[in-house]
This record gives structure tokens, C-alpha cells and sequence, in this order.
């Protein structure tokens, strides 16, 4: 690998190909489409390119993606933290979305939060590839970006204005699909989503920061994960995919059922 800058540490080392979401979100031996605004087709490549020395993408890995990855199983039929939470008690019951916490099922939320800062953090520091090959232009986050840096870094803690929130859905549907993170502006702060094989990331960062959002958030003391169907989230998800016209990827496997959810 050639020598290069970490985009993370600022480091001179070997640079390495790193992926905009996991690679453990294309899994082998599955066949993979891909689609954007303006079509669909197979996923042959990766979204990858150079970004991170070693010693960063293991921080990565220790710090969000494993534990993250570990719950979603997306190689496997098993939802392990779907499983979990459909025999949990929750701490506030609601018919449609109940509120849990993440230290009464053994998961670790500070991890979640990591996670999904950097993989938001991913999308401003690189212009990425599309798998159309149309380029997906980096994020503008301003003064969020260098406390983010330092977040990921272990140099600070998650900054005071950024909330992380993630919705586990219990249905089948939104297991087969995964989205790039798409930005729009809500309570006067930027609102990132994206939905991961049934896991529904949100990222709001702005000050004041609401405290609704605030309360919500998964490394807030309650250590918040919320549980319930994504079935009325899925018109939300679509309008994701239209505003922003980023990739929906998804499992290919079914013929029978539509490529857009």
C-alpha cells in the first residue's frame, strides 16, 4: 500500500482502502443491486477507496463496527438484537415504538454511537464513487467536523450538540436493505439517516440541541434503543432515497420482490 496521509490521524503511513459503510454489508455468495435515481443494476464493486492507516481502521473496527456488526449478523439469518429485544422488558412500552436500554440486554450503545459518527465522519472527509460510477460529493459539516476527528480519535468525548438515535424494527422487510446516509435539516440542526439490515441510525447535530433528542440519545445515561416495526419508517426511508438520491443496496436473492422498496 502507498504511503499517503491519514485522513484521520493526519499521520504520514500506509494508506489502505477503506469502505465507505462495511464491508461485512456485502456479504458472499448473495447477490447484490444496487439503486439510485438514476438506475439499478448489480453491485460488483465495493465502495472503497483509500483513506485510513492500520492503526485507524482498527479503531474503527474495536470501537463501533464489531459490536455494531456483531448484533446486525448481516451475513446470517439470525438478528441477534432483534432477539434480544423481542424478549426484553422495556423501560417506556408504546405500540408502535418502546423504549429500551442498551445495558439491560448487554449491548454496548457508546459503541452505536461511534459507529454511526464514523460513518457520517466518512462522508465529508472523501468524494466517494458510486456504484453507478456517478461521484457522491462529501458532506459540508463546517465546525462539526474537527470534534468528530477528535471523537473517533478517543480525544474527546461525543460532542455536547450531536445526538445519535437507533430504532431496531421487527419486521422482515427492512432486514434486506441498507442505505448511504442521506442530510436534511429538522429542528434547526442536520438530521443524518441512514437504515442498516434493520437497524434505523439517526445522527442530529445542532445547537441548542433539542432535548428531546438530546434524552434519546443512545450514550445518554438511559443508554436508549429503541424497538418496533420500520413498516410506517418505510415511506420515511423511500424519501431518503428520493431527496437525496443516494444508493439503496439490497439483497437480490427473491426475484419475486420489487429491487425498490
Amino acid at each position: 500500500m502507498p504511503d499517503g496521509v491519514c485522513k484521520l490521524c493526519l499521520e504520514v503511513k500506509k494508506v489502505y482502502k477503506s469502505h465507505y459503510m462495511p464491508a461485512a454489508l456485502y456479504p458472499k455468495r448473495k447477490n447484490l443491486k444496487y439503486a439510485t435515481r438514476s438506475g439499478t443494476g448489480p453491485l460488483e464493486k465495493q465502495i472503497k477507496t483509500p483513506l485510513l492507516c492500520f492503526d485507524c481502521e482498527q479503531r474503527f473496527d474495536q470501537n463501533g463496527e464489531s459490536e455494531v456488526l456483531r448484533c446486525v449478523n448481516p451475513k446470517g439469518k439470525r438478528f441477534p438484537l432483534g432477539e434480544m429485544l423481542k424478549v426484553a422488558l422495556p423501560r417506556e412500552y408504546d405500540p408502535q415504538l418502546s423504549r429500551y436500554s442498551g445495558a439491560d440486554i448487554g449491548v454496548d450503545m457508546d459503541k452505536f454511537a461511534y459507529f454511526v459518527i464514523s460513518i457520517i465522519w466518512r462522508g465529508a472527509v472523501h468524494d466517494w464513487v458510486m456504484p453507478d460510477g456517478t461521484v457522491r460529493p462529501h458532506e459540508e459539516l463546517g465546525g462539526f467536523l474537527e470534534p468528530m476527528r477528535l471523537y473517533l480519535l478517543e480525544r474527546a468525548p461525543l460532542p455536547p450538540d450531536t445526538s445519535v438515535i437507533v430504532i431496531v424494527s421487527g419486521d422482515d422487510e427492512s432486514r434486506k436493505v441498507w442505505t448511504m446516509p442521506s442530510v436534511h435539516v429538522e429542528a434547526n440542526s442536520l438530521n443524518f439517516r441512514f437504515l442498516t439490515f434493520g437497524v434505523f441510525f439517526r445522527a442530529m447535530m445542532g445547537w441548542p440541541m433539542p432535548d428531546f433528542f438530546r434524552d434519546r440519545c443512545c450514550t445518554s445515561p438511559r443508554k436508549c434503543v429503541f424497538y418496533g416495526s420500520a413498516k410506517h419508517r418505510m415511506p420515511e426511508i423511500m424519501q431518503i432515497f428520493e431527496d437525496a438520491a443516494r444508493p439503496i443496496i439490497r439483497l437480490a436473492n427473491n426475484r419475486s420482490r420489487p429491487l425498490i422498496l
